[in-house]
């Protein structure tokens, strides 16, 4: 027994010995002496040259310290910084008595004054890739671990302090920029199963960030156990705030947090988020964050922005996978005074449409979303139902159901009301009706729809349409109209329309039918003066052409256009205008600024841009006139004669003839009393045999007990117009020998008149396409 107490007390006295002689060896070892070596150690690990400018401290006591500084690591050759990483000073302490029992505890880590630049070039490899951008040697296989592995052995932070640092990062393929700098980060986790407080000062892009909280427990995420999560920050005028727990990815039970944020003004995120966001106003945001089998989902959410001056817009439901944008089921809102108001905030030009109120449930996925029970009231008008955007086919796709009690067009066009308020700038430069400028064709390739609308009323500009039905297809840029159907002023109008943006010379095709419509309701549709009122008509109009403009279509156009009109009223001052001195004879009756008429027909045949006129009659109770020539629509210019037939002989004298040339935008009326043989009631040179007689008896007081419409006779294809008048190589007319230039009519307004009354299927061309109506001359009337 006393050998063996003498052996152990020797190993004991050895062993101290040795301890002893470690320490002493460690407390004399100068780690300066080394800084190379180790250098080039790290060096030869990654390719890249290593500094250690600064000493190397070593402080040996249970827990022993090492302190670095100025050091240094070299860039990748292709990046713009020399240096990827510079560190003013490091420090680490370690306690070694707590090793004895299996646990590391750090009683002090300090990361002061780094520097970390990281980047990538243009083809995304990143400069944190050593070895001149290549990959590491591949690491021998690992073996499988033994089924009873040991403990893992996780740190204990008494304190992790990062101060005065900047970790910048630079994306080589856009050249984007983004910048942390740390100003203070202190961490803390006291034992394995104590939760970590965390405490950041920092500024990203020159944002300040502040941030508290507290993590969990590190061996619980280690095992796989949620990790307690509980932060609140402030960056960007937001308070926000992560509530909830941090789960194993990929784990059946995930991730589960309440992510919520509010902030008095939405434009203060705007340099936080690296791009411009409206100054809406205060908002408020929650969500529930869930992640299960890798699969994150956002539910409960509630989001409420903007104010009730500007615009207030809210969202609550859920989707069920964020990274695919998929199982979308949200409830959004929007209302506002005048999108007018987001001008400002947003830098945007909209017109002052509003008050404003719109709602919808949004469903689907980001390659298929639909709009079901939609509802928004604009101004006076409402408008509800649902809609599909499908973004996998070849171009995104529309598809839409939609009803209305009362539709106002003037809530959707803000300042700009009806159909002209275009300003017309090719009228401007060259003095014709028809505009030349490129339609906006391309447009209809953009997107494929199809909107079936239903609506009670459809209030227009200067006309209301009633029990309205559309049906319009809009599928590889050729939208058809088939049809629009409406109550018109007591009648019905029927429109179809066909336009093939995507051929190689764009078509187009219109064909508008009505019955017993107002005539003025019906001028007034039909984007044309008040010339005519009180009465109904009937029209068919059926035209087809070619071209890229308005003026390129009306040059080559087909087709016919007739209208019909019972007893009614004509303006007077289109009458005294258009048709200078028989003024007299077509207002025997009538009071105010209109006459009364009994009839109209308007006949023409279109070929080739040349209108024909087939019928013209207007018949009152001083006279019948009719009408004869044509319209060249590639020109413009007008070739039309009016031969009148007064009912009365005292009435006879005030019969003559006039002549209508010019240009649409510029007419000229030129009375032709030379044309008048014999100035007595049923004789007008030109005019077939018995027409008048015909036509006279269908009026006055027996027009109203008629059973057919007054100028019937004429449109039968009984009686014909007068014999068209010779074209001249001027583009005037002349009807005989004893035609006379003439003068112009005196009014030079009249040219609005004549203009707005013929080129009213240019401007329903012109709206059909969406380039807008023209806007009028003011042309001066001149004698042609």
């Amino acid at each position: 027994m006393r050998v063996l107490k003498w052996v152990l007390g020797g190993i004991v006295v050895l062993l101290v010995a040795v301890a002893v002689a470690a320490y002493a060896i460690l407390m004399t070892l100068d780690l300066n002496l080394y800084r190379e070596r180790i250098a080039q150690e790290i060096e030869g690990a990654t390719g890249r040259k290593v500094v250690i400018g600064g000493p190397i401290d070593l402080e040996m006591s249970l827990s022993p310290a090492l302190a670095l500084s100025d050091v240094s690591l070299a860039n990748a050759p292709w990046a713009q910084e020399p240096q990827m990483l510079r560190v003013k000073r490091f420090e680490a302490k370690v306690a070694l008595v707590p090793l004895l029992s299996k646990e590391v505890r750090i009683e002090r880590i300090v990361l002061s004054g780094a520097d970390i630049r990281l980047e990538t070039d243009a083809n995304g490899v990143g400069n944190w890739v050593f070895k001149q951008g290549q990959p590491a040697e591949a690491a021998p296989e690992p073996q499988p671990a033994p089924e009873e592995s040991g403990e893992t052995i996780l740190p204990a932070f008494d304190e992790v302090t990062v101060e005065d640092s900047l970790l910048t990062y630079r994306d080589g393929r856009t050249g984007q920029v983004t910048t942390l700098a740390i100003d203070k980060l202190q961490a803390a986790a006291p034992s394995q199963t104590a939760p970590m407080k965390i405490e950041l000062v920092a500024r990203y892009n020159d944002n300040p960030i502040e941030a508290k909280g507290t993590l969990g427990a590190m061996a619980s995420l280690v095992a796989g156990e949620p990790v307690a999560v509980d932060l609140e920050a402030k960056a960007g005028g937001a308070n926000l705030r992560l509530l909830g727990d941090l789960g194993k990815p990929g784990a059946e039970r995930g991730t589960n947090l309440v992510v919520s944020a509010e902030g008095a003004q939405l434009g203060e995120l705007s340099n936080l988020a690296g791009a411009p966001i409206p100054a809406l106003g205060p908002y408020k945001a929650s969500l529930r964050l869930q992640e299960t089998k890798g699969v994150f989902s956002a539910s409960a959410i509630e989001a409420v922005v903007g104010s009730d001056a500007i615009v207030l817009a809210s969202a609550t439901g859920s989707v069920a996978n964020l990274a695919a944008v998929d199982g979308i089921n949200l409830q959004v809102e929007f209302k506002g005074p005048s999108l007018a108001a987001l001008n400002e905030p947003a830098r945007l030009n909209l017109p002052p449409i509003g008050p404003y109120e719109i709602g919808a449930a949004v469903t689907g996925n980001r390659r298929a979303v639909q709009l079901k029970n939609f509802a928004a009231t604009v101004g006076g008008s409402d408008l509800s139902g649902s809609a599909a955007l499908a973004t996998d086919g070849p171009r995104p796709s529309i598809d839409a159901t939609l009803t209305s009690n009362k539709l106002v067009l003037a809530d959707f066009t803000g300042s700009q009301t009806g159909a002209n308020a275009g300003t017309g700038g090719s009228q401007a430069s060259d003095g014709r009706v028809f505009p030349a400028d490129p339609l906006p064709l391309q447009g209809l390739q953009a997107v494929d729809t199809a909107v079936r609308f239903t609506g009670r009323s459809l209030m227009m500009e200067k006309v209301t349409l009633e029990n309205v039905a559309a049906t319009a297809t809009l599928k590889q840029g050729r939208l058809v109209l088939d049809p629009l159907e409406a109550g018109v002023s007591g009648g019905t109008v029927a429109i179809k329309a066909d336009v093939d943006g995507a051929a190689a010379k764009p078509a187009v095709a219109l064909t508008i039918t009505s019955r017993q419509v107002e005539v003025g309701s019906l001028l007034k549709l039909l984007q044309v003066s008040d010339v005519l009122s009180g009465g109904k008509a009937d029209l068919d109009l059926d035209v087809r052409g070619e071209g890229e403009s308005v003026r390129a279509i009306m040059a080559g156009l087909d087709g016919s256009s007739r209208m019909v009109m019972g007893p009614g009223k004509i303006n007077n001052r289109f009458a005294k205008i258009l048709l200078a001195d028989l003024g007299g004879v077509i207002t025997f009756s009538g009071s105010g600024d209109s006459s009364d008429i009994n009839c109209m027909v308007s006949d023409f045949g279109i070929a080739q841009g040349r209108a024909t006129a087939k019928a013209l009659v207007l018949d009152t109770n001083g006279a019948t006139i009719l009408g004869s020539g044509g319209i060249d629509l590639r020109s413009e210019r007008l070739d039309l004669r009016f031969d009148p037939n007064a009912k009365q002989t005292n009435l006879a004298n005030l019969a003559v003839p006039v002549k209508v040339g010019g240009t649409l935008a510029s007419p000229s009326v030129v009375p032709d009393p030379g044309k008048i043989a014999e100035n007595v009631v049923g004789t007008v040179v030109g005019a077939p045999q018995g027409i008048f007689d015909t036509l006279a008896s269908l009026t006055g007081q027996k027009a109203a007990a008629a059973d057919q419409n007054p100028c019937a006779t004429a449109i039968s294809g009984k009686a014909q117009p007068a014999k068209a008048t010779t074209t001249t190589q001027g583009g005037g007319s002349t009807a005989g020998s004893g035609a006379t230039a003439g003068t112009a009519a005196p009014s030079s307004s009249g040219g609005g008149v004549i203009q707005d009354t013929v080129k009213g299927l240019g401007n329903t061309l012109n709206n059909l396409f969406g380039g807008g109506g023209g806007g009028s001359t003011s042309p001066t009337q001149r004698s042609d």
